[in-house]
């Protein structure tokens, strides 16, 4: 499974040698990968915000429907590629655009 996500994530950040960087450090230290309860209350606020925000409570997957299969790669490709992503550290927010934002 662990190969599988990585895969996933190369495919998603192709040409972009930083995060492939970013990846290769991330299997090299971590030789399992799993999927756990989330219990940070502001990711889930972080996610749900993303949620609510962007997907439209799931209606913009209508726009990645091809016949009858959900296209993850070019949904989540969209997400990484073009969303606006930030974060509170220390009580400063931190605001990242893609690269193809700039």
């Amino acid at each position: 499974m662990g190969q599988i996500i990585i895969g996933y994530l190369y495919y998603i950040y192709a040409e972009y040698k930083e995060m492939e960087h970013l990846i290769d450090r991330y299997a090299d230290e971590d030789d399992f990968i799993c999927f756990d309860k989330k219990t940070n209350r502001q990711i889930i606020s972080s996610m749900n915000y993303f949620q609510a925000f962007y997907m439209g409570d799931g209606d913009v997957l209508y726009d990645y429907i091809d016949g009858d299969l959900l296209q993850t790669e070019t949904l989540n490709m969209k997400i990484n590629w073009f969303y606006l992503a930030g974060i509170t550290s220390n009580g400063k927010k931190n605001v990242w655009i893609s690269r193809k934002i700039c």
